[in-house]
């Protein structure tokens, strides 16, 4: 029997999880990976961008030779990256913005995106995840979806390889609303932040009140 069941929590919260009967104390409520999780800069030299591992004692991360901006913690975290984290094609991107323009700063909010997008090509179960997602995209001011348009233009760049249409900015430009609301941080071990990554099975049901989580 589940511990939790998802139902709404009333007018403008949204879903939400309700407790099933009476939780102990250190008992596990809830369990789930990430769909897609990016590395706060200031944190991509201290934890594996794979792992999200910190390195063993008196060992240092290893710098992606591509984008020079990853770490990891060893060879097979590479591979991994590679193959399941859409690195393959993030590392792609970079190199070829680079090209023109070597200064190009990639903010993690805009790699984030960009690996659910690229993980919600990957076919319809995946991309449904998302859009199931809660949003108040209709109530949002015009300050906020003119800043959610500019990102969505930097990750059609970024993710197709040309400006979109303005359509497709404003798909984008929802999905960046979703993942504003309801994505979450991931904290080590001294609650220090290590990176942004958004959990649509049951996380982002938790005390959803419609705003941004922190």
């Amino acid at each position: 029997m589940s511990v939790f069941e998802i139902k709404q929590a009333g007018e403008r919260k949204g879903r939400g999880l309700f407790a099933t009967k009476r939780i102990a104390k250190g008992e596990i409520v809830l369990q789930e990976e990430p769909y897609a999780f990016s590395v706060y800069p200031h944190a991509r030299e201290k934890y594996c961008n794979y792992s999200l591992a910190p390195p063993a004692e008196g060992e240092n991360l290893k710098r992606c030779s591509k984008t020079k901006m990853s770490y990891f913690k060893d060879k097979e975290c590479i591979q991994k990256a590679w193959t399941e984290h859409d690195y393959k094609r993030e590392s792609k991107s970079i190199v070829k913005l680079r090209q023109y323009n070597e200064a190009a700063e990639f903010p993690a909010p805009l790699l984030f995106a960009a690996k659910v997008c690229w993980k919600m090509q990957r076919g319809k179960k995946e991309a449904q995840m998302i859009h199931n997602l809660s949003c108040e995209w209709e109530k949002e001011p015009k300050e906020r979806i003119d800043e959610h348009k500019h990102l969505a233009t930097m990750l059609s760049i970024f993710v197709d390889g040309y400006q979109a249409d303005e359509e497709v900015i404003v798909e984008y430009a929802q999905i960046l609303s979703k993942l504003n609301t309801n994505s979450f941080s991931i904290v080590g071990p001294d609650m220090e932040t290590v990176a942004m990554a958004i959990f649509p099975n049951f996380g982002a049901m938790a005390n959803h009140s419609m705003t941004p989580n922190s």
